[in-house]
C-alpha cells in the first residue's frame, strides 16, 4: 500500500434482517435498515480522496464478484449487532481467503463491545471502537502514506500476542457534521 495516495475501500454491511413479528406481531414482515453508518464512513473516505464502494449482503450480488472486480485495498466491515457477529467473521474470512494481502478492519456495536472476539479471529487485522468516521479515515490516509496506524485513537490491534487499544478520541462535534 505504500506510495498509494488513493486506496481502495470497499465498506461491507454482513448484517441481519430483523423480524417486525417480533417487535410489532401485526406487521409481521422483515425490514431492511439502510447502512447509514458506512455512508458516513465513505462520505469522509471520499472527502480524502479515496475510491470507496458498499457492499451490502441483504440484497445479493457477488462478493467475490465483487472483490474481483473492485480490487480493495481495505475492506471494513460493521458488525452492528450480536446477532451478525458470526456472519461478520463468515464474510470477512472470505475477504481474506480471496487475498491475504487485504487489510480487514472491524467497526460498529459489535466491534467496539467484542473487539477481543474479532481480533481472535486471525482474519481481523483491526478493529475500531466509538464513533468511527474520522478513526477509519485517518486509518486510512495513515496507511496511504504508509505511516504507522499504531497511535491512531479508537484502534484496538493485537501486537507481538498482545492486545493493544488505544484511548478513545472525543466525540465529533455536532456543528462539524456534514449537512
Amino acid at each position: 500500500l505504500e506510495g498509494k495516495t488513493e486506496l481502495k475501500v470497499l465498506l461491507i454491511y454482513p448484517g441481519v434482517t430483523l423480524e417486525t413479528k417480533s417487535l410489532v406481531p401485526s406487521f409481521g414482515v422483515s425490514i431492511m435498515v439502510e447502512p447509514l453508518g458506512l455512508e458516513y464512513i465513505g462520505a469522509y473516505l471520499l472527502d480524502h480522496g479515496h475510491e470507496v464502494e458498499i457492499f451490502d449482503t441483504r440484497v445479493g450480488g457477488s462478493l467475490a464478484g465483487t472483490l474481483k472486480r473492485f480490487k480493495p485495498d481495505i475492506v471494513g466491515a460493521t458488525c452492528n449487532h450480536v446477532a451478525s457477529v458470526n456472519k461478520t467473521k463468515k464474510v470477512i474470512n472470505q475477504v481474506k481467503k480471496y487475498d491475504k494481502k487485504i487489510k480487514i478492519i472491524i467497526g460498529g456495536q459489535g466491534g467496539s463491545s467484542l473487539a477481543n472476539v474479532f481480533l481472535d479471529d486471525p482474519a481481523v487485522d483491526f478493529v475500531i471502537t466509538g464513533e468511527g468516521e474520522l478513526a477509519f479515515q485517518e486509518f486510512v490516509d495513515t496507511l496511504a502514506a504508509g505511516d504507522d496506524v499504531s497511535k491512531i485513537k479508537n484502534l484496538v490491534f493485537r501486537q507481538n500476542g498482545e492486545t493493544i487499544s488505544n484511548p478513545a478520541r472525543d466525540l465529533i462535534p455536532m456543528d462539524e457534521l456534514k449537512d
